[in-house]
C-alpha cells in the first residue's frame, strides 16, 4: 500500500515511460507528444473559462470582489509599503497570503494599486488551472479517463470556481496540498523501486508547511498526512516531511511572529478558534458543502448528490492508493458540515482536490480500468468515459451563467478624490486599490484599515458590553446592529477627507439611525450607487 494515488489496486504499476524507438517518425513523435499533452490542455482550458467567464460578467478585473479578496490585497500593498501587518492593522488570516501576494503589491506600489490586483487575480486564475492540470498528475497512474475526468471535475466544481477567480485563501491553500500529494506520489515510485529523487517527501513537508501559513486549516491536512506516514512501509519518509513542514511553517511565520507577537497570536489563533456562527440548516450546509449552489437544487435532488458523494467515497477507498484522498474528504466534510461555525460559501473550496481525486479513483473502479487497458476493450470503456465526461462537463455549466462581483467606477471618482488632501477611509478595501489609496494611507501616516468587517469578530472591549452586562455569544453576532459598532464605523469614516461607506450597514434601530447620519454628510462625488461623501469637521 503506498500513500497516493500512485496506482489503481486494479493492475500492476505504471511503468516508466519508454522514449520514442529509433527510428519513430516525426508525424507519431508529434501524435504521441500531442496525446499526453491533450488531456491536460483540455482540462486547464475548461478551467480557465469557467472562473473568466463569471469573473468578466461580474465586477471583472478591476471591479468589487469577495471583500476578502480585497482585504488579502490591501494587507499585501499596505505590508510592502511598511505598515507591519497584526500590529499596524487587524488582519484575522496567517500571513501566507500576504507573502504569495508580495510581488503583486510591489507592481501596485510601482504602477497602480488596481493594476496590481488585476494581476493578480489573473494570477489566480491560472492558479486554479494548473490545479486542475496537478489532479490529472496524480491521478494519471489510475488510467487516462480517470485522471481526465478527476481534472475536469476540479475545473468545473464551484467552490474552486469561485475562490479561484481572485485572491482567495482557499486556491493557495489547494494548490500546497496537491503539491504534497504528487511529491508523495513521487516518492512512492521511490518505494516501488523506480529511480527517483530522494527528497520528495522534503517537498511536500514544505508545501504542507506554506499551506499552514496561508489558512489555518492547513494544519489538519498536515495532520493527516503525517499520520498516514506511520504505517511501517512509509514511516522512514516521516523526518523529512515533518523537516519541511516545520522549515516553511517557520520562514511564514516566524518574521511577522517577531515583530507583533502577542497581537499575532490573539488575531490568527484566538479570534479564529472563538468566532461564534449564524444558524444555518443542514440542506444549506449540503447544498454548499456539494459545490450545488448555482444549481439550487431541491430537497430530493440534495439527497440524491449526497448518495452519489457516499457511493464515490466507497468506491474509491476500494483502491488502496487513494485512501489518503478519501480520508482527506471525510475530514474535510466533517469539519464543514458539523464543527464549522459559520459556513462561507469560500469555506467548501478546501474540499476540490481531495474530491477531484476520490471522484477520478471511483471513475477507475467504475470503469474497471486498468494502467494498460487491452485494444478490444477500449470501445465500450471509452464510451463510458466519454458519457461520465460529458455529465461533469454538466456541472459546471449554471457556473457559467454566474456574475461574481460588481463594476467599481474607479475612472469616473478618481479625478475627485486626487484633489482630496490627506487621505481617503472606506469599510471596503478593494474601493481603496481601485483609487490606488492604500500605499497613499501608509504614507501619510493615516489608520490604516484593511477589514473594517473583522472588528464585529474582534470588536474593541467596550463593545463587548451592553447595557445589561457583558453581551452573550448571540448578541455579539449582532454587533454591527448595535449604536456602539456603528459610531466607532463613522469615527474610521469621519478620519478621511473622503469616504466611502460601502458595507456594514447593519438592520434595526441603531443601524437605521447611523445611517441616517452617513447620509447627511455633504456628497463629493456619485456614480451611480457609489457616493464619495465628505466627513463633517
Amino acid at each position: 500500500m503506498t500513500s497516493t494515488l500512485s496506482g489503481s489496486g486494479t493492475g500492476p504499476p505504471d511503468p516508466a515511460p519508454a522514449g520514442p524507438r529509433a527510428g519513430t517518425s516525426p508525424p507519431r513523435r508529434v501524435s504521441r507528444v500531442v496525446g499526453a499533452l491533450g488531456p491536460a490542455v483540455l482540462v486547464a482550458a475548461v478551467a480557465l473559462v469557467c472562473r473568466l467567464v463569471p469573473l468578466l460578467r461580474g465586477g471583472g478585473l478591476f471591479g468589487l470582489g469577495s471583500y476578502d479578496d480585497g482585504v488579502h490585497m490591501a494587507a499585501a500593498l499596505a505590508w510592502v509599503h511598511g505598515a507591519t501587518p497584526y500590529r499596524d492593522f487587524l488582519f484575522l488570516q496567517p500571513p501566507g497570503v500576504l507573502v504569495a501576494l508580495a510581488p503583486f503589491a510591489t507592481l501596485g506600489a510601482l504602477t497602480h494599486e488596481g493594476l496590481g490586483f488585476a494581476a493578480a487575480r489573473l494570477a489566480w486564475v491560472a492558479m486554479g488551472a494548473a490545479n486542475a492540470v496537478l489532479v490529472t498528475r496524480i491521478a494519471r497512474p489510475l488510467g487516462a479517463w480517470p485522471a481526465l475526468l478527476g481534472g475536469l471535475f476540479y475545473a468545473v466544481w464551484w467552490p474552486a470556481v469561485y475562490v479561484e477567480r481572485t485572491t482567495m485563501l482557499e486556491g493557495l491553500g489547494n494548490v500546497t496540498l496537491l503539491l504534497a500529494l504528487l511529491a508523495l506520489a513521487r516518492a512512492d515510485r521511490v518505494s516501488s523501486g523506480h529511480r527517483s529523487w530522494s527528497g520528495w517527501p522534503l517537498l511536500a513537508g514544505l508545501a504542507l508547511g506554506f499551506g499552514a501559513g496561508v489558512k489555518i486549516w492547513g494544519v489538519l491536512a498536515a495532520l493527516l498526512v503525517a499520520v498516514w506516514q506511520l504505517a511501517p512501509e512509509r514511516r522512514r519518509r516521516l523526518p523529512g516531511l515533518l523537516a519541511g513542514f516545520t522549515a516553511a511553517g517557520a520562514l511564514v511565520y516566524l518574521p511577522f511572529f517577531v515583530a507583533a507577537p502577542r497581537a499575532m497570536w490573539h488575531q490568527v489563533v484566538t479570534v479564529q478558534l472563538g468566532r461564534s456562527g449564524e444558524p444555518s440548516t443542514v440542506w444549506h450546509r449540503l447544498t454548499l458543502i456539494g459545490g450545488l449552489e448555482p444549481w439550487r437544487p431541491a430537497h430530493p435532488v440534495l439527497a440524491g448528490v449526497v448518495l452519489l458523494a457516499v457511493v464515490a467515497l466507497t468506491l474509491a477507498a476500494g483502491v488502496p492508493t487513494a485512501r489518503l484522498p478519501v480520508l482527506l474528504a471525510l475530514a474535510y466534510g466533517l469539519l464543514l458540515f458539523a464543527l464549522t461555525p459559520n459556513l462561507f460559501r469560500q469555506y467548501p473550496a478546501v474540499l476540490a482536490g481531495p474530491a477531484a481525486l476520490v471522484v477520478a479513483a471511483a471513475a477507475a473502479r467504475l470503469l474497471g480500468l486498468r494502467c494498460r487497458v487491452p485494444r478490444r476493450g477500449r470501445g465500450p470503456r471509452a464510451a463510458a468515459g466519454v458519457l461520465l465526461v460529458v455529465a461533469v462537463l454538466a456541472l459546471g455549466l449554471p457556473g457559467l451563467g454566474q456574475r461574481l462581483g460588481t463594476r467599481f467606477p474607479a475612472a469616473a471618482l478618481a479625478p475627485v478624490v486626487r484633489t482630496l488632501p490627506g487621505c481617503l477611509t472606506s469599510d471596503e478595501p478593494t474601493v481603496l486599490i481601485e483609487l490606488d489609496q492604500v500605499g497613499r494611507t501608509v504614507e501619510r501616516g493615516c489608520r490604516v484599515v484593511v477589514d473594517y468587517g473583522g472588528y464585529a469578530y474582534d470588536p474593541p472591549p467596550a463593545l463587548t458590553v451592553g447595557p445589561h452586562g457583558p453581551r452573550t455569544p448571540r448578541q455579539l453576532r449582532r454587533i454591527r446592529d448595535t449604536a456602539g459598532w456603528q459610531a466607532d464605523l463613522r469615527a474610521y469614516l469621519a478620519t478621511g477627507s473622503g469616504a466611502f461607506h460601502v458595507r456594514n450597514r447593519g438592520s434595526g434601530p441603531a443601524a437605521a439611525r447611523s445611517w441616517a447620519v452617513w447620509t447627511s454628510w455633504p456628497v463629493l462625488a456619485r456614480h451611480g450607487d457609489v457616493v464619495l461623501r465628505r466627513p463633517p469637521r
